[in-house]
């Protein structure tokens, strides 16, 4: 891998990862239960893009 496609695998983890924080903040201060269900499944797909694609690139 070239040392530019390092920095743009380094940035996608690093917005996914603030995705997921920012995520996890805001359903706390959040009342409507179907609102809070919605942001916990945005939580979940964005751990889990992260997760396959951390995978992807150890290979």
């Amino acid at each position: 891998m070239s040392e530019k496609e390092l920095l743009y695998t380094e940035d996608v983890l690093s917005h996914l990862q603030n995705i997921s924080e920012y995520l996890d903040n805001y359903k706390e201060c959040v009342d409507d239960a179907n609102f809070k269900k919605v942001l916990e499944d945005l939580e979940s797909l964005t751990k889990s893009v992260y997760k396959k694609y951390y995978k992807l690139i150890e290979e």
